[in-house]
């Protein structure tokens, strides 16, 4: 099972995100171990980004609000990045 990274730049842009919509917080923690577990449950939405963003991936939160990272195959890993409504983190 992959794990979850948060470096301190992405607890930064958490703890934002999470003070503008509290209401999201459990949703948030839910579909992070989701992601962990079944990454392409059809909940998550899980897709491959283009352009400058190419090499990362993202998932929804909600229907406006997406969690944007990358995943390391070595390491088994997904390094969390971003996360915001769809039009701010794209």
């Amino acid at each position: 099972m992959p794990k979850i990274e948060y470096n301190k730049a992405f607890v930064k842009i958490l703890k934002k995100f999470l003070q503008k919509h509290p209401e999201l917080a459990e949703r948030f923690f839910e579909r992070t171990k989701l992601l962990a577990k079944n990454s392409h449950a059809p909940e998550l939405k899980f897709h491959k980004l283009t352009g400058d963003l190419k090499d990362h991936l993202a998932i929804s939160i909600d229907y406006d609000h997406r969690l944007i990272f990358y995943y390391d195959e070595k390491a088994d890993t997904y390094f969390l990045g971003d996360i915001g409504q769809h039009d701010d983190v794209y």
